[in-house]
């Protein structure tokens, strides 16, 4: 597998948006629309940044 960051990172917003439309589908009932929209403000780079921002305080430097 090519470990360039940039595939790296590609790959893990494919994984992380299966996790988070896992998420809604098991924990959301609305229409597949409602899931779509709510999915897509959750993966974007903006929201993603704003979690990490939650997240950092609690990782080790490894994690970081």
């Amino acid at each position: 597998m090519n470990e360039h960051p940039l595939i790296l990172a590609y790959i893990g917003d494919g994984v992380y948006e299966l996790l988070v439309r896992n998420y809604l589908c098991l924990n959301k009932k609305c229409s597949v629309n409602t899931l779509h929209k709510t999915a897509i403000k959750l993966v974007n780079a903006s929201s993603q940044a704003g979690f990490l921002e939650v997240i950092l305080p609690y990782l080790n430097d490894k994690e970081k």
